[in-house]
Formats: C-alpha cells, structure tokens, sequence
C-alpha cells in the first residue's frame, strides 16, 4: 500500500510544479522581467500571470513567451474597463524599445489560456528608425475546433512609433488567432499614422497558409471567430490592416470586427480596412469585416478623409457609426470599396485583373485587338482601330461589366473607361502601375493590346466562400477560384458635415455594382430608393413588424427591435441572417470563450 501511494505521489509531482500561478517581475527591466517567463528564477507555464512592477525601463532586447501557452502579463496601474470607457486607463509601467524587433513575441495553441498583454506603456527609444518590427506580435497555431484566444488591453502607443518605420505602420501583428483588442491607445503624427492591429487567419482552423482555408470556409458574422477591437481610442491611426509584415509572410485571410472604437482625426488610412488579394504577393486578402457603433471624425482640411471604412476584399457588415467631418474637411464615402488589380499589376502570383489573370472568372472572349500608335499612360490612341464611341464603356460600365485592355508587350493592363470613335483614343480607370513598386506604366507606340474582360476578380469585395481550396507557394489548382456572391450591406450610420459622394463607393473600378455586389441604407443617398425600402433595392431599417412582405433575393433589412440582419433568400423569403456577438467580449471580462457555432454557415 506505501508502495502506491508513493507512486501516486511520484506521478503528481510534475502536475503540480507545472501548476500555473502568479509571479512579479523584481522591477521592469528586461532581465528580471525574462526571468520570471523564461527562468531562472520561473518558467512560464500556461496560465500564469506575469506582473511587471512600475517602472520606467529600457529594453535592448525582447521576450519570447514560451511556445503553445497562454499567460497574462500584466503592467502596474489602474486600467479601464467596461463599456462606458474609450482608450487605455493610467499605467505605471513603461517598456521603452531601443531595438529592431518585438518587445514581445508569443505562440499560443488553441486549447489553452488566453494570452493576454495589459496596462503598459510601450514606446520607441528617441531616434530609433528602422525599428520595423512590431512592438507586439502574437501568431497562433489553430486546429479544428478553432484559433487560440488573445486579449491585448491598456496599452498605450505614443505618436513617437511613426517616424520608427513599423512594417506597414503597425504596432500589433496576430495571426491564427482569435479574442479582443480592448481599451487601447494608439496614436500618430499625421497622414497615414500608425495602425494598431495587422490581422490575418493564414492557416484557418489549422489548415493550408496563406488564408487559403479562411476563403475556403463559411462566413463566420456575429460569432467569437474572429479577432474583436472595442472600446480603443485612436488618434491620427487606423484599426486594422489584413496584410503582414516584412519578416513574416505566411498570412492573408483575415477576419476582423470593429465596434465602439473612437477615432479622432481618422487616419488617410479609412478607421477600420482590409487589404486585397494583390499587391502582397502570395497571401490571400481579408475575409471578413463587421464595423458597428463606432465615432470617427475627420479634421483633414486639405485632402478631407477618403472614407470612414474601407475594403479590398471579402465580405462587410458596415452599420450604426456616427462619423462627422469637422469645418472645412469631408468625407466622400461611409465605405469605400478598391479592386487595385483592375490597373495594378501584374502582381505575382495573381496577374492583373484584365481577362487574363489566372484565378478570376474571365468569360475568354477576345473582343478586338490593335497596335499603339500614340503613348501614354492614363490614355493612348490607336489611330488605325474604327470603334464607335464608347463601345468598350458605356452600358459595361454602368452594368458593372467593365472591358479591359491587355497590353500584350509589355504584360499589363487596365480598366477602359471611355473610348472615342476613330481614330480611338481610350481612357482608363486609373493609370496603370506596377504591383512591385507602383511605378506608372506607360503604353509605348508599337505596343500589342488586346480588348477583353473579367467578370469577377479573384476575392473582391462582395465575394465570400470559394469552392476551390488553393494550396502552395505558386497556388493550385489553376483556374476561377469561385468566390461565391456574399454582398457588402452597410445600414443606419449617421453622418454630420460634408458627404462628397455616396453612403458606398467604389474608385478604382466599376465593377462593384448597386444592389448586385453592395446594398446601402435606403433613403435620400440612394438613388434606386429614396423613397424608401419596400423590399426591392438597398437596405432598410425598423421594426420587425415593419418589414415588407415582399423581397427580391439579397436586399436586406435590419430588425432594430431584434439586433438582427434579415437577408432575402428568396423571392418573398426573409432569413435571419446575422445578430452582432456578445458586447462587451466576453474576454474582457477573464470569461472563458467557447467554441463558436455559426448558425448561418451557408453562405448566401
């Protein structure tokens, strides 16, 4: 019986020195802070807390959080919580960064806890540039039943990280991760700013890279899936990005909500926006974006603000902002909607989205061909062809169905958006440049093109859940990826001061059609129903009890009394479709997150 107990005993041992527990750091430098995550004096195990005292310190290097664990670590102070507050509260530690690299740099697995980083101010060294990396970097390691939970709360960047040189301006890079960005300061000097998160799902569920996987798998609206920013107050900075950074490439696939955020002096940047399947390369462009309930203003007197919101690709939900744009600056759209490779390109592995990139639906058709005889970039004239005016523009642009010419020399092309009649001079969307460095393109006298036409781009706005699952470097199988039809609806956002053009935009193509690829709150900003929503254009809002009877496939209406998006499946036949997630996040508040089920998996 001794004998037992003394292996029962013996088996228990590594349990319990694995248990987790709470430990603080001697002070904040580097050296004690390490210490406690990766020994001596402790190594981190999942669970634990890490308290860093106050402090004002400087780091030379950065802390890797042990691989596959979550742990919280904790700066000195009092933080802000709950709904009735914006931004970071009061820290008393500060982690100053006199190095290129991560401050901090974690590898959690799904299963485990919440990784969470909290109550620091992180700023830059004085005169530290090309510092690159991102101060916070977290890529998870996901698996069927989902991606690891993070929580990033109470950090405060100071303006002084823009003239760093951060890797696309940002200040958080996650991947393969899923949980909630709260009560965060970010802020930037001017322009473009910083932004505070860089988003991307590359291996969804644990499967494939690149986002391939995230395209491949249904929408996920209103559930935990998805990386969260509430409650963040930003100054001269943007939300999100969905496209990486330099020294880590796996990425792409992106899915985001941002909702009750506060930005002041929006960013050029638009507050919350996704990159597109493009100018990255190989990764895949953001998936999915929800942005509700959040306050942007805009201060820029000389080049005003292009849009609240932006998307490149995927599907979005965009509702319930107020955005006002303060004397003397404006917006021109609530969102703004980009397909850059309609004249941008080629850009690898992609090509240009002209009807003869590789993974769009091009309908194959070559409608006619010619020979430059007059250069130019944003225009050429080909004085031998004999078109009639506007026969490659006219009813193609205004039906979404924009032809294009394919520069057969020189293996570019772009968007026509007007042509004279002979001798034919054509005009583009915008002027073509180069994926690799947006340098302009210029159509060369002698030049080979060829007219033909895209119908759909690979993952542009309004498209969702692919049929195909590409996979590899050089993405395979070749051929239309099938992005099914998934629109971009946008509803009940507010808007004080000047609106330059409308609710929904797109400027770089005209391939995004009204009430096809996007549908927008009906009213006297929508022209195909001013009067009103009845069911068969556009968006409307009211009562579940106010609602038409009658629909046609796609419109949508929002059930104030309900918190619930309806989407027309059919002729005459509402479905619920969406209701917004837990607010606040449940991980706001130490709730453990469990698996989510979407209700609404198949895609519409």
């Amino acid at each position: 019986m001794k004998l037992r107990w003394f292996i029962l005993a013996l088996l228990l041992l590594p349990l319990r020195a694995s248990a987790q527990g709470t430990y603080t750091a001697n002070s904040c430098n580097y050296s004690d802070v390490n210490a406690v995550i990766n020994g001596p004096t402790h190594t981190a195990v999942n669970g634990d807390t890490i308290n860093i005292p106050a402090g004002s310190c400087t780091w030379t290097s950065g802390i890797t959080i042990p691989a596959g664990i979550g742990i919280s670590i904790i700066g000195a102070g009092t933080p802000n919580t709950g709904t009735g507050t914006v931004g970071a509260g009061t820290s008393t530690t500060t982690i100053t960064q006199n190095f290129s690299g991560h401050s901090f740099l974690a590898h959690p697995t799904y299963g485990n806890a919440t990784m969470r980083f909290s109550l620091m101010n992180l700023q830059p060294a004085s005169g530290l540039s090309g510092g690159g990396d991102q101060p916070i970097m977290v890529i998870g390691t996901c698996a069927s039943g989902g991606c690891p939970n993070i929580r990033i709360d109470n950090i405060t960047f100071p303006s002084s990280w823009q003239s760093v040189g951060l890797n696309d301006y940002s200040l958080i890079m996650v991947d393969n991760v899923f949980g909630v960005l709260d009560h965060n300061s970010p802020s930037g000097a001017s322009g473009y700013g910083v932004c505070l998160v860089n988003v991307n799902h590359s291996a969804w569920k644990g499967v494939g890279e690149y986002g391939d996987n995230s395209w491949y798998s249904p929408d996920t609206f209103g559930t935990a899936q998805a990386l969260y920013l509430e409650n963040n107050l930003l100054t001269v900075a943007f939300g999100t990005d969905t496209d990486g950074s330099d020294t880590y490439q796996d990425i792409g696939g992106g899915r985001f909500v941002c909702r009750y955020n506060t930005f002041n002096s929006v960013s050029e940047a638009n507050a919350c926006a996704n990159h597109g399947t493009e100018s990255t390369g190989r990764p895949r462009g953001g998936r999915q974006e929800e942005a509700y309930n959040n306050t942007v203003t805009c201060t820029n007197t000389s080049q005003g603000c292009g849009a609240a919101f932006g998307s490149r690709s995927g599907a979005s939900l965009v509702y319930n902002n107020n955005i006002s744009a303060g004397t003397g600056s404006w917006f021109n759209h609530v969102l703004d909607l980009n397909m850059l490779r309609s004249f941008r390109g080629p850009a690898s592995p992609w090509g240009t989205c002209d009807g003869t990139g590789p993974y769009d639906l091009n309908d194959g058709t070559t409608y006619g061909s010619g020979t430059v005889t007059t250069s130019g970039t944003g225009t050429f004239s080909d004085s031998n062809a004999t078109w009639t005016l506007n026969e490659w523009a006219g009813s193609a642009v205004t039906n979404g169905t924009p032809y294009s010419i394919h520069d057969v020399t020189q293996n570019f092309g772009d968007e026509i958006t007007a042509n004279t009649s002979a001798p034919v001079q054509y005009t583009f969307i915008l002027a073509p440049n180069n994926a690799g460095n947006t340098s302009p393109w210029t159509w060369n006298t002698s030049d080979s093109y060829q007219i033909l036409r895209a119908t759909v781009c690979i993952d542009q706005p309004g498209r969702g859940q692919s049929s195909v699952l590409l996979s590899g470097d050089t993405p395979t199988p070749t051929g239309w990826v099938g992005d099914a039809l998934d629109p971009v609806y946008e509803w009940g956002d507010t808007h004080t001061g000047t609106l330059s053009q409308a609710l929904v935009g797109g400027d770089s193509t005209n391939r995004f059609l009204n009430n096809r690829d996007f549908y927008y709150q009906c009213g006297s900003l929508n022209s195909t129903c001013s009067g009103g929503f009845t069911g068969a254009a556009g968006t409307g809002t009211g009562t579940y009890a106010s609602r038409p009877s009658t629909c046609i496939p796609y419109v949508a209406y929002w059930a104030t009394d309900q918190n619930t998006l309806y989407k027309c499946t059919a002729t005459n036949t509402w479905t619920a479709f969406y209701t917004p997630y837990t607010y606040p996040h449940p991980l706001t508040g130490g709730t453990p997150v469990a698996p989510a089920v979407n209700l609404f998996a198949k895609a519409q």
